[in-house]
């Protein structure tokens, strides 16, 4: 349970990174975190 909600925050603060340095260095930067989780 506590994993899960880990997992949703840091989603959470990849989508509000993502809106406030909409930049291409924040596009890699997601690209290799969803690889590292796995795609999810």
């Amino acid at each position: 349970m506590q994993g899960q909600t880990g997992g949703v925050n840091g989603f959470v603060v990849i989508i509000f990174v993502h809106y406030i340095l909409s930049d291409k260095v924040v596009l890699e930067l997601e690209s290799r975190v969803w690889l590292a989780i796995g795609g999810l």
